[in-house]
């Protein structure tokens, strides 16, 4: 899954998570660990093109931060493409969001799947029989974004994201997390897509 190896001293890539992961934290439940006020427990990490990393950062932020054994992390699959998170942990056949989304008859607590990792939980995407794009779309995403928020608020909640540039499912999902995460290929992502991205 390309996890760091957080038991090596003082890595460069190890360092670099952390100060991201303290700042994600410091918004999210503020300096004392309090529970969150909002939104700031869903974050969605994203990016402008695909291949720049944003799963391999989804996956290494949630896993340094359920290390850190203080908060639960749920990591929510919410990309389509082939080798997103639920390939990644083996369970794309496992029911999920989407599931959730359809009105399966499902509660959130029936498709979070404890990995072997401490503190750390997942949904994968699931599948469903409407089309994913309406889905994501509907008031009915929205409102279980929410849910999944509210009902956890003690948690930080990462939600893994398709790519800006490749499908409206962020735009979709941004108004209902309250922080963002857009990672960029350094020397590679053109500063134009970049820009658009954001945009």
């Amino acid at each position: 899954a390309g996890l760091i190896d957080w038991d090596q001293p003082r890595s460069r890539v190890a360092e670099e998570f952390r100060i991201v992961q303290s700042k994600l934290m410091r918004q999210a439940f503020g300096g004392n660990g309090a529970a969150p006020a909002g939104r700031g427990n869903l974050v969605m990490i994203t990016s402008a093109l695909k291949g720049e990393g944003k799963t391999f950062t989804a996956i290494n932020l949630a896993r340094g931060i359920s290390r850190q054994g203080n908060r639960r992390v749920l990591l929510i699959d919410a990309d389509c493409k082939a080798g997103a998170l639920g390939e990644i942990f083996g369970l794309s056949m496992a029911p999920g969001l989407l599931n959730l989304a359809n009105r399966d008859r499902l509660d959130p607590e029936d498709v979070i799947i404890p990995t072997a990792a401490e503190n750390l939980d997942l949904i994968s995407l699931g599948s469903s029989n409407e089309r994913n794009a309406e889905l994501f779309s509907s008031a009915r995403m929205a409102g279980l974004i929410e849910e999944i928020g509210r009902r956890y608020a003690e948690r930080l909640i990462i939600v893994d994201a398709p790519p800006c540039l490749s499908t409206s499912d962020p735009h979709t999902l941004a108004p209902m997390v309250g922080q963002a995460v857009l990672v960029v290929a350094a020397g590679s992502t053109q500063q134009g897509d970049v820009e658009a991205a954001l945009g």
